[in-house]
């Protein structure tokens, strides 16, 4: 059975991976003012975006990818595949799942599933890389899809921020939960819950902030299952080097996956932003 795996931007896959995989990743799109860029990583790179971002006065916009789009996408595919699998970002977070499922309805073919991954970055994008491997190896079209709806509930994901001011800003935290980034120095961290960012804990200074994190994958290593961890980071980040140098030395990770923060979920996640997301055991 042919499988073809499709999920979107925000999951912030390197090319490395999409190319190798086999997976055709769906573009959102950020404006700023006039000007529109894909999140494809060639119009705006990581890099010139996050230098943007912090020269410019207003917060750039972002935009799902359409229900039009989706149907174009998905009926590329049809004939040379048996079924197409679609993960994407939270549907508490984006209404890219929405689009997708609305095209699924529009084709009115029981040959796609659309699934909300409830997961959003390099969390979505380290259990699509996971997914991707199932389907290489030959399971079963609803194995994979099983292992989708149900990742949420084993991935563990640290996000340290140096500021919550763009999650705030683009209406995906409230200001409740903000509250805990609003002293100075102060590195407040979160995790993806049920498809939402919730505020866990704030520590004072990046080498506490490390060692939160460090104690955090510590406490779990004998659940964590495979012994893999995601790793990520919006621009370059002090942080993700001294967390990825000591999982490196003392922790026994037999694969280490490395992305960027893209564009789009850079608009919300902004400069300063560290991440670790593995899977654990129930």
């Amino acid at each position: 059975m042919r499988i073809k795996l499709i999920t979107d931007s925000t999951a912030d896959l390197p090319k490395e991976y999409v190319e190798s995989l086999g997976i055709t990743v769906a573009p959102l799109s950020v404006q700023f003012g006039e000007e529109s860029f894909k999140d494809d990583g060639v119009e705006l790179t990581s890099g010139e975006f996050f230098k943007r971002l912090k020269d410019s006065k207003n917060l750039p916009t972002t935009s799902q990818v359409s229900p039009g789009e989706f149907v174009k996408l998905y009926d590329g595919y049809l004939e040379d595949y048996d079924h197409i699998i679609s993960v994407h970002i939270s549907s508490k977070l984006s209404g890219t799942y929405n689009a997708a499922h609305q095209a699924k309805e529009i084709l009115s073919t029981d040959k796609i599933q659309v699934i909300d991954s409830k997961l959003v970055s390099f969390a979505l994008g380290f259990a699509v890389i996971h997914g991707a491997r199932m389907v290489q190896e030959g399971q079963e079209v609803q194995a994979v899809a099983d292992f989708f709806k149900t990742a949420h509930e084993r991935m563990e994901s640290i996000l340290i921020f140096d500021t919550l001011e763009y999650l705030l800003k683009g209406g995906r935290l409230s200001k409740t939960e903000a509250i805990l980034g609003g002293l100075i120095n102060i590195k407040p961290i979160l995790t993806i819950v049920d498809g939402e960012l919730k505020a866990i804990d704030k520590v004072r200074g990046r080498k506490k902030a490390i060692k939160y994190a460090l104690n955090r994958i510590e406490e779990d290593l004998g659940r964590i299952d495979p012994m893999a961890i995601g790793l990520y980071e919006s621009d370059d980040s002090e942080m993700l080097g001294e967390i990825k140098e000591a999982l490196k030395t003392g922790f026994g990770f037999e694969d280490m996956y490395e992305s960027k923060i893209g564009i789009v979920v850079g608009t919300h996640a902004g400069p300063g932003c560290a991440a670790v997301s593995y899977f654990k055991r129930p």
